[in-house]
């Protein structure tokens, strides 16, 4: 089911740009705040991520804009400090467990753009994951033992859930516009497999980024008047 998500996904944006009609990019990245929440021993404080992408829109009318892409987005989360003894119980420091994940994604994204608020634009959709590479130990670089080490992926390979943002136009130009961005994000599977979690609707993958977009000006596609 989740493979074909991620497929479907790939598909319309495929098809949407099949299409005669007008098209735009942009570029965008940002800094987030990130976290994996419901489960204790990695979702207790919010850590460092980071997002960027290229994405493609349809483009309706004035105000209303398709969008799909594909983007690259990677999630830290740790949990509190813990003090950490071997199987003699000594002690050996306190340090915090985290996680991390990089991930490829492709969102179907609808946005809206004001006529009044002409440089303000909101967007929402959802999105398909696709877990590249992830990791999950102490940091610190305390020498802890591991009894529990996983062959593989500490995370499922898929991921899905939903986008929201808002962009405001800083500085515009004939065939480029900087614009500012703040970007929700919000999982909705079960991401871990390491751990034991009864709650399939605990660990989703949450973010908040605030970052810049780089938009093309409006260009009609090749062969159109």
């Amino acid at each position: 089911m989740r493979t074909t998500l991620f497929c479907t996904l790939l598909l319309l944006s495929g098809s949407l740009f099949s299409q005669q009609n007008q098209f735009t990019f942009q570029l965008e990245a940002d800094a987030n705040a990130s976290m994996l929440s419901g489960n204790s021993l990695i979702s207790n404080v919010a850590a460092h991520g980071a997002h960027a992408g290229i994405t493609l829109q349809h483009i309706f009318n004035e105000q209303w804009h398709l969008g799909t892409g594909l983007h690259y987005q990677y999630f830290t989360s740790r949990s509190g400090d813990i003090t950490f003894t071997d199987q003699n119980g000594t002690d050996l420091g306190v340090s915090q467990m985290q996680g991390t994940i990089h991930y490829l994604q492709v969102p179907l994204l609808l946005e809206y753009a004001f006529k009044k608020f002409d440089r303000l634009n909101v967007y929402a959709g959802v999105y398909g994951g696709l877990n590249v590479a992830d990791d999950y130990d102490v940091r610190d670089n305390l020498d802890i033992p591991r009894t529990d080490e996983v062959e593989g992926r500490y995370f499922n390979r898929h991921d899905a859930g939903l986008l929201a943002g808002v962009t405001y136009d800083i500085c515009r130009g004939e065939q480029w516009t900087w614009a500012g961005q703040l970007r929700y994000q919000h999982g909705l599977m079960d991401v871990t497999q390491e751990f034991d979690n009864p709650d399939p609707f605990q660990n989703q993958v949450r973010s908040v980024g605030l970052g810049i977009v780089l938009k093309r000006s409006n260009t009609p596609q090749v062969g159109l008047p």
